[in-house]
């Protein structure tokens, strides 16, 4: 009861940090029996949180009496490296010939999962 603390009007932003992509000692591999390709890749990130945080001083009499309150605001902010794999899928392939030239189309399916 003496000291209460709360965190208000929190808020994160992360991002990945450009130039960062490091692809694996592998790079991108390709699978001729699954008919797709893979990559995997260490992808450093930033987190910037912000908040306030609201302290209470307080009584123990009968229960808990609040005496004061005083509230900051607080940033913090952290890297890390996260290590990120894809997965391409191309399917519905189709040749086709548009105005004289030799074109492709297909479809591509992408899965990214950080690991």
């Amino acid at each position: 009861c003496k000291y209460t603390a709360e965190a208000r009007n929190i808020v994160g932003t992360a991002k990945m940090l450009p130039g960062s992509v490091e692809l694996a000692p592998f790079g991108i591999l390709y699978s001729d029996r699954a008919k797709n390709s893979f990559a995997v890749a260490d992808v450093n990130h930033s987190l910037t949180l912000g908040m306030d945080v609201r302290v209470w001083n307080g009584v123990r009499i009968i229960g808990c009496i609040r005496m004061w309150r005083k509230t900051c605001a607080t940033t913090g902010r952290t890297q890390g490296v996260n290590k990120i794999s894809a997965n391409f899928a191309a399917s519905n392939t189709l040749t086709e010939c548009i105005g004289g030239q030799e074109h492709i189309s297909f479809n591509m399916d992408v899965t990214v999962t950080d690991e």
